[in-house]
C-alpha cells in the first residue's frame, strides 16, 4: 500500500521540487498540495493523507498553528516539518505540538525519503541539526525547560518579523505588499496573525508588545 503524502508550502517552486525529488519513490503517492495552513485543513476535510509535509513560514495560518490543529482533529495523520527554520525555538515548539519529524529544506532526496519512510512506520525522524537542538533542550534541567516554555518570545516567522518591522515604521498595507513583493491580502493575514500572537488589539498595541518582547531590532 502506498503512503499518501500532502505537501504544504506557500512557494509553488518548492512544492514542485519536492514532488520531483519523490517521483522515483514508487511507494509514495502525492495526493494533494496546499499553499498555507488553511488550505491544508480544507484538504484534510475532503481527503485522507498519511503524512503532511509542512512548512512553517506560510502566510495566513503558519505551520505551527496548522500542526496543532492537525494533531487535534486528524490524529492519525502524521506531520513532517520541512523548513529552513532550525532555531531551538521552532524545533522545540514543533516537537511539543506533535510533529513526527523535522528536516531542513536543504535535505537531499534520500534523506527526505528516509524521513517519510520512518514517519510512515510510526517512528520519528529529525535531521542531524534538529536532533542536536532537541538533545540540548531535553538535557536541560526540568525547571529551565519549564521556564523556557513560559518566558520565550512569541513564535514569529521571518516574514511576520519583516511585516512587523514595516508596520512599526508606519508603512501602509499596500506599501508593505509592494516592498515585500506579496499581495495586500497576504499582508492583512500576517497583520491578523501578529495581533493574535502578540495579544494586541490594534496597531499601537502591536508595536508596544513587539517592543516589550525585543522584536523591533532594525537599522
Amino acid at each position: 500500500m502506498k503512503v499518501k503524502i500532502a505537501i504544504a508550502d506557500d512557494h509553488k517552486i518548492v512544492r514542485e521540487g519536492i514532488k520531483a525529488m519523490l517521483q522515483d519513490e514508487g511507494w509514495i503517492e502525492i495526493v494533494g498540495e496546499a499553499a498555507d495552513g488553511e488550505e491544508v485543513l480544507e484538504f484534510l476535510e475532503r481527503k485522507n493523507a498519511d503524512i503532511v509535509l509542512l512548512d512553517i513560514d506560510m502566510p495566513g495560518m503558519d505551520g505551527i498553528a496548522c500542526l496543532r490543529l492537525i494533531r487535534k482533529y486528524w490524529p492519525k495523520t502524521k506531520v513532517l516539518i520541512v523548513s529552513m527554520h532550525e532555531s531551538e525555538h521552532f524545533v522545540v515548539e514543533a516537537f511539543r505540538c506533535g510533529a513526527a519529524g523535522y528536516i531542513s529544506k536543504d535535505s537531499c532526496a534520500a534523506e527526505m525519503a528516509n524521513a517519510i519512510r520512518a514517519v510512515a512506520q510510526g517512528n520519528s525522524y529529525f535531521s542531524q541539526g534538529v536532533s542536536r537542538k532537541l538533545h540540548n533542550h531535553l538535557n536541560k534541567p526540568l525547571e529551565d525547560r519549564k521556564a523556557l516554555r513560559y518566558q520565550e518570545e512569541p513564535l514569529l516567522t521571518s516574514r511576520e518579523t519583516e511585516v512587523l518591522i514595516l508596520i512599526a515604521k508606519e508603512y501602509t498595507n499596500q506599501e508593505i505588499a509592494e516592498r515585500l513583493f506579496i499581495s495586500p491580502h497576504t499582508v492583512v493575514s500576517h497583520r491578523r496573525n501578529l495581533l493574535q500572537k502578540l495579544n494586541a488589539k490594534n496597531t499601537a498595541g502591536l508595536v508596544h508588545q513587539a517592543a516589550r518582547h525585543g522584536l523591533l531590532q532594525y537599522d
